[in-house]
Protein backbone atom coordinates (compact mmCIF):
# COMPACT_ATOMS: atom_id res chain seq x y z
CA UNK A 1 0.00 0.00 0.00
CA UNK A 2 1.45 3.12 -0.89
CA UNK A 3 0.94 6.36 1.69
CA UNK A 4 3.13 9.39 1.65
CA UNK A 5 4.71 10.57 4.79
CA UNK A 6 6.07 13.49 6.44
CA UNK A 7 9.07 12.19 8.50
CA UNK A 8 11.22 8.94 8.19
CA UNK A 9 13.80 7.16 10.00
CA UNK A 10 16.29 5.19 7.56
CA UNK A 11 19.43 3.09 8.24
CA UNK A 12 22.89 5.31 7.64
CA UNK A 13 25.53 4.65 5.71
CA UNK A 14 27.21 2.20 8.73
CA UNK A 15 24.06 0.53 9.32
CA UNK A 16 22.79 2.96 12.27
CA UNK A 17 19.48 5.61 12.76
CA UNK A 18 19.19 8.36 10.61
CA UNK A 19 16.02 10.33 10.95
CA UNK A 20 14.60 12.12 7.58
CA UNK A 21 14.69 15.68 10.03
CA UNK A 22 18.46 15.93 10.39
CA UNK A 23 18.53 15.01 13.85
CA UNK A 24 20.97 12.29 13.80
CA UNK A 25 23.94 14.27 12.07
CA UNK A 26 22.55 13.71 8.49
CA UNK A 27 21.48 15.71 5.71
CA UNK A 28 17.94 16.31 6.12
CA UNK A 29 15.28 15.12 3.97
CA UNK A 30 14.72 18.61 1.54
CA UNK A 31 10.91 18.10 1.52
CA UNK A 32 7.81 17.54 2.85
CA UNK A 33 6.52 14.71 1.82
CA UNK A 34 7.53 11.64 0.28
CA UNK A 35 5.69 8.22 -0.79
CA UNK A 36 6.48 5.06 0.45
CA UNK A 37 5.45 1.54 -0.44
CA UNK A 38 4.11 -0.41 3.10
CA UNK A 39 5.66 -3.77 3.32
CA UNK A 40 5.04 -4.55 6.58
CA UNK A 41 3.21 -3.53 9.95
CA UNK A 42 2.91 -4.00 13.58
CA UNK A 43 1.62 -2.66 16.93
CA UNK A 44 3.59 -1.71 19.50
CA UNK A 45 1.99 -0.75 22.25
CA UNK A 46 4.80 1.78 23.37
CA UNK A 47 4.60 3.73 20.47
CA UNK A 48 1.32 2.96 18.33
CA UNK A 49 1.48 1.96 14.86
CA UNK A 50 4.74 1.12 12.94
CA UNK A 51 5.66 0.73 9.88
CA UNK A 52 8.62 -0.25 7.37
CA UNK A 53 8.12 0.42 3.76
CA UNK A 54 10.27 1.49 0.51
CA UNK A 55 10.57 4.86 -1.73
CA UNK A 56 7.68 5.39 -4.18
CA UNK A 57 9.37 8.41 -4.63
CA UNK A 58 12.32 8.70 -7.37
CA UNK A 59 13.31 11.68 -4.85
CA UNK A 60 13.59 9.90 -1.74
CA UNK A 61 15.12 7.34 -3.87
CA UNK A 62 18.20 9.84 -4.90
CA UNK A 63 18.11 10.79 -1.21
CA UNK A 64 18.48 7.46 0.44
CA UNK A 65 21.19 7.11 -2.41
CA UNK A 66 23.10 9.69 -1.28
CA UNK A 67 22.38 9.48 2.56
CA UNK A 68 21.29 5.85 3.40
CA UNK A 69 23.00 2.51 3.55
CA UNK A 70 24.34 1.09 0.22
CA UNK A 71 22.07 -2.10 0.62
CA UNK A 72 19.37 -1.56 2.87
CA UNK A 73 17.33 1.66 1.96
CA UNK A 74 13.79 0.38 3.90
CA UNK A 75 12.51 3.60 5.82
CA UNK A 76 10.36 4.02 8.95
CA UNK A 77 7.17 5.25 9.71
CA UNK A 78 4.84 5.62 12.49
CA UNK A 79 0.91 6.31 12.20
CA UNK A 80 1.94 9.90 13.40
CA UNK A 81 4.29 10.24 10.31
CA UNK A 82 1.40 9.73 7.98
CA UNK A 83 0.78 13.16 5.84
CA UNK A 84 -3.08 11.73 5.70
CA UNK A 85 -4.14 10.37 9.03
CA UNK A 86 -6.90 8.80 6.60
CA UNK A 87 -4.61 5.99 5.54
CA UNK A 88 -4.28 4.70 9.49
CA UNK A 89 -7.09 2.41 8.67
CA UNK A 90 -6.60 0.42 5.61
CA UNK A 91 -2.23 0.16 6.97
CA UNK A 92 -3.81 -1.62 10.03
CA UNK A 93 -5.93 -3.60 7.95
CA UNK A 94 -2.66 -4.89 5.62
CA UNK A 95 -0.87 -4.94 8.97
CA UNK A 96 -3.07 -7.47 10.17
CA UNK A 97 -4.02 -9.50 6.70
CA UNK A 98 -0.34 -10.52 6.94
CA UNK A 99 -0.76 -12.09 10.50
CA UNK A 100 -3.12 -14.98 8.41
Amino acid sequence: MEVSVTEFCFNNPAGGTAISDGSFNNEPYPHKTTKVVTVKGWLDYECGWRFIGLSADPLLTAYLEAHGHAVDRRVFFSEFDLADRRDLGPLIDFANSQCQ
